[in-house]
């Protein structure tokens, strides 16, 4: 259920920015803020100027995980039971595979246990295996999609090496050379080995610990264009993506490596915010978080998945929140936006709060006298139709939106249209060229903004 505290809500596509003195929104949003955060929620967003507050849960007891789109403020929950490992699908060359690290708190009776994957202590698929044998439990790293718990064992130094098996120039696939044990929820046993992945095409066996029941099967990527993961289930056999590639932020439980206090570090689960795929995170701390400026903090972007983690809050006989800490996040399109952490319920709810605000494209936030400040594509991938929206500082007569190809060739082109002051969003429809990568361009007098997108 969403609740909805401004005067007016206007969901995408938005036409108009209700704005006001900036100063009013601030102490309005502060005096509000002890108040909304006492309220049990699923999602709920409060719209005023360029900034939101948002409500995302992982559930009572972190029983869920929650993938959140920023720029059409949506979120899809999946509970922490539905998967047991997942295959990467970005390209046709990565082959990262990742486990299921997600558990509900022992706090929170009955106990969800995590799903804990290792390495068996034979390479023969056939061998069986005694649980009592298997002491080398792999974990995810936490810094990339491409590589997961089960990529954990390559040879950083050897580009062929994906840790569950190598790649054979030869037959141009990658060719298991490692067997797992899984552990499941359920307490039972599975092993398991990537065949091979060749093309785009992932082979996978798997059977109970002593061989009885063996499985062969196959996921291939091109079943599922639109996602970065694809995940599958021991228990049901299911396999399926959560949601499309275009998530930026999984609020979820994971397990990191954490200091003892005694020199020593232990594995441990926490519950924090892993970035999509392509998303770039920036971490401003010792900062006023309301008045900080992305150009100070530009350079600090990175890539890695962590970056926000879980160290945005403290426990202490309770949870607080650190108060001079905020994020810059640019999504894989290009878009810009700030967040500030506001509160954690733990446990008791799994509600995290906070306030998001659109930086608009980034290109707009180095350039302060540009006039276009910010352009989104949805969907992207494109289909037949697609929403355009972007950011006017000032309303013009004549804008032309345009697409070309990556050779430089204009393949569409729209009427100049009149654009007005603050956001604006126009539909391009009957869009008939061929699949692959291209680049929209929005231009305003002399100036031009570039989004990459993808037909289908």
């Amino acid at each position: 259920m969403g609740v909805n505290f401004a005067r007016e809500h206007v969901s995408m596509p938005r036409l108009s920015v209700l704005t006001v003195d900036k100063f009013i929104v601030h102490e309005n949003f502060r005096a509000m803020k002890k108040h909304l955060l006492l309220l049990s929620f699923s999602v709920f967003t409060f719209s005023l100027f360029a900034q939101e507050l948002v409500g995302v849960s992982v559930g009572s007891g972190y029983s869920e995980q929650a993938y959140y789109r920023l720029f059409v403020d949506a979120t899809d929950n999946i509970d922490n039971t539905a998967w047991d490992i997942a295959f990467t699908t970005i390209s046709d060359d990565d082959a990262g595979i990742h486990v299921n690290e997600s558990s509900k708190t022992e706090f929170s009776p009955p106990t969800q246990p995590s799903v804990e994957l290792y390495a068996a202590p034979t390479d023969v698929f056939g061998d069986a295996i005694d649980p009592s044998d298997l002491t080398d439990r792999l974990f995810n790293d936490e810094i990339s999609w491409n590589y997961g718990a089960a990529n954990s064992e390559r040879d950083e130094n050897n580009p062929d090496d994906y840790g569950w098996g190598l790649f054979d120039s030869g037959t141009d696939a990658i060719t298991g050379t490692k067997v797992f044990a899984i552990k499941l929820r359920s307490a039972t046993w599975k092993k398991f080995q990537i065949i091979s992945m060749a093309g785009s095409i992932y082979t996978m066996k798997y059977a109970n610990l002593d061989g009885s029941n063996e499985v062969m099967t196959t996921i291939d990527k091109a079943d599922f264009p639109n996602a970065s993961l694809v995940y599958f289930s021991f228990e049901t056999e299911d396999l399926f993506e959560v949601m499309p590639w275009d998530w930026d932020l999984a609020f979820q439980r994971y397990v990191t490596s954490l200091d003892d206090g005694n020199g020593s570090f232990i594995d441990l689960p926490v519950t924090g915010v892993l970035s999509g795929y392509g998303v770039q995170v920036a971490e401003a701390d010792e900062v006023d978080p309301e008045d900080v400026d992305f150009v100070d903090w530009e350079d600090s972007l990175k890539i890695d998945m962590d970056i926000i983690g879980h160290d945005w809050k403290i426990f202490n006989n309770g949870w607080t929140l650190q108060d001079d800490l905020a994020y810059f996040v640019k999504t894989a399109t290009g878009h810009l936006w700030k967040i500030i952490f506001l509160d954690f319920s733990g446990s008791s709810s799994g509600n995290i709060v906070f306030e998001k605000t659109d930086l608009g494209g980034t290109s707009a936030v180095n350039d302060p006298n540009s006039n276009i400040a910010g352009l989104d594509v949805f969907p992207n991938p494109v289909r037949s139709e697609a929403s355009v929206v972007f950011t006017l500082k000032k309303a013009v007569n004549d804008i032309r939106i345009s697409i070309h190809n990556v050779l430089g060739q204009e393949v569409w082109s729209g009427m100049p249209t009149v654009a007005h002051e603050g956001l604006n969003a126009l539909t391009i429809n009957k869009l008939n060229i061929q699949s692959g990568a291209y680049f929209l361009s929005i231009e305003v007098d002399n100036e031009m903004i570039t989004q990459r997108i993808w037909v289908q």
